[in-house]
C-alpha cells in the first residue's frame, strides 16, 4: 500500500491566502470607487481607506520574497525549474484564451473586435495580460543564473549587495518622487522601478528572499517581534501619509508603493512572522494552491471591468452600504465573495487539468505496453 504523502508546512501557505485577500482588498480600494468615495465623505471613511492601503500593500513584495526563499537552491536541470515555468504559464494561457473568448463573444467589457486584437489572448506572456505573471515568469527563467551568483556570496558580500540595491531601487526612486528631493534626485534614463512593479524590483525582492533562506535562521522566540515590526512599519507609512501636505511634505506620492522602504521592511517582517508559524493543514495548503488562479481570474482586464464597474461599483451602485456602521464588514464581505468565486473557478480548472493529465499518462502507459 502506497503511504500517504505528508502535508507540507502550512504557515507560509496561510500567508499566501492572506496575501491574496490583501490584493483583492487593495483592488477594492482602487477599482471600486471606494477610495474616491472615502475621500469625498472624509472622517472615518477616509481614515479607514488610508489604514487599509497602508496595512494591505505588501503582498506583491512578499510573494517574491517567498519565491526567493524557496527557489534559491534551484539550478539548471532541476525539474522544479522547468515545472515552475509550466505551472505558471499553462494556467495563464488557459485563462487568457478561455476568458478572452468568453468576453469577446458574450461579455465585451473592454474586449471587442473593434478595440482589441484577439491574437493577444493567445500570447498572455508577451502581451502582458498580467504584469505580475510576465515578470514572475522572467524571474523564474533567469533563476539558475541568479542563484549561481547568490550562492557564492558570503554573508557580508550579500549584505553589501542588498544595501546597494536598496539605495538604487528603493531610497533613490522614492526620494525623486516628491518635493523637495525631486529637484536633486532623478531616475530619468537611469532607473525606473515603476513604483516597485518593474522586473528589476521583482528581482530585488527575490534576492531578499534568498538572503533570508541562506543567512537568517528560524527563531520562534522572536516571531512576535516580527509581527510588531510589520505593524510598526505599516503605521509609519500610514502616519506619514496622514500628516502629508501638498507642497510641504508630499509623502502621499510614495505611500504604499511596493518599492517604498517601509513597505519592503514590512513585507520582510510579515514573511518572517509566518515562517515561524508551524502547523500542517491540507485544507490550507489546497486553498493556497488556488491563489495564482484567483489573481489571474479577477485581474483579467475585462473581468476586472465587469467586477468593479458592473457588479461591485461602490461609488454608484452600492454607495448606501457606507451609510451605516457596518460598512467595513460589507467591504470585507465583497472581498470574500470575489475570493471564493474565483477559488471555485480555479478548482474547476485544476480538476480539468488533472483529468487531462491522467488521460495522457494512461495513453502513454498503454502505448508503452504494446
Amino acid at each position: 500500500m502506497k503511504p500517504k504523502k505528508e502535508a507540507r508546512e502550512s504557515g507560509i501557505e496561510l500567508l499566501r491566502i492572506i496575501l491574496m485577500m490583501q490584493i483583492i482588498m487593495l483592488h477594492t480600494y482602487y477599482y471600486s470607487g471606494y477610495s474616491d468615495f472615502a475621500k469625498t465623505i472624509g472622517g472615518n471613511h477616509k481614515l479607514f481607506a488610508g489604514f487599509m492601503m497602508s496595512f494591505f500593500n505588501t503582498p506583491v513584495d512578499v510573494f517574491l520574497i517567498i519565491s526567493g526563499y524557496f527557489m534559491i537552491y534551484n539550478q539548471f536541470g532541476n525539474k522544479n525549474y522547468i515545472n515552475r515555468i509550466i505551472k505558471v504559464y499553462l494556467p495563464a494561457l488557459f485563462y487568457s484564451v478561455v476568458l478572452g473568448l468568453i468576453c469577446i463573444n458574450f461579455y465585451p467589457y473592454g474586449i471587442t473586435h473593434s478595440n482589441y486584437n484577439p491574437i493577444k489572448i493567445f500570447t498572455p506572456f508577451f502581451s502582458k495580460s498580467w504584469y505580475f505573471i510576465s515578470n514572475y515568469i522572467l524571474i523564474v527563467i533567469f533563476i539558475p543564473f541568479i542563484n549561481i551568483t547568490l550562492q557564492k556570496l558570503t554573508q557580508k558580500q550579500y549584505i553589501r549587495l542588498l544595501g546597494l540595491l536598496g539605495v538604487l531601487l528603493s531610497i533613490w526612486p522614492n526620494l525623486s518622487s516628491f518635493f523637495p528631493f525631486g529637484q536633486i534626485f532623478s531616475v530619468n534614463k537611469i532607473i525606473d522601478t515603476f513604483d516597485g512593479k518593474s522586473l528589476i524590483s521583482f528581482l530585488f525582492m527575490y534576492i531578499i528572499g534568498g538572503y533570508l533562506r541562506l543567512f537568517v535562521a528560524e527563531n520562534r522566540k522572536i516571531r512576535l517581534l516580527y509581527l510588531v515590526s510589520f505593524f510598526g512599519f505599516s503605521m509609519i507609512d500610514f502616519g506619514l501619509k496622514f500628516i502629508s501636505e501638498p507642497h510641504v511634505f508630499e509623502y502621499n506620492k510614495i505611500a504604499g508603493r511596493y518599492d517604498n522602504p517601509f513597505v519592503i521592511c514590512g513585507a520582510i517582517a510579515l514573511f518572517l512572522f509566518f515562517r515561524e508559524i508551524k502547523f500542517k493543514s491540507r485544507i490550507v495548503n489546497s486553498i493556497a494552491g488556488t491563489t495564482f488562479g484567483i489573481y489571474m481570474i479577477h485581474e483579467f482586464a475585462p473581468i476586472r471591468i465587469l467586477i468593479w464597474t458592473e457588479i461591485f461599483n461602490l461609488k454608484t451602485k452600492y454607495h448606501y452600504i457606507f451609510n451605516d456602521k457596518s460598512y467595513i464588514i460589507k467591504v470585507y464581505v465583497i472581498m470574500l465573495l470575489i475570493f471564493i468565486s474565483c477559488m471555485v473557478i480555479e478548482y474547476t480548472r485544476q480538476f480539468l487539468f488533472s483529468s487531462v493529465e491522467k488521460i495522457i499518462t494512461k495513453v502513454k502507459k498503454n502505448k508503452n505496453s504494446i
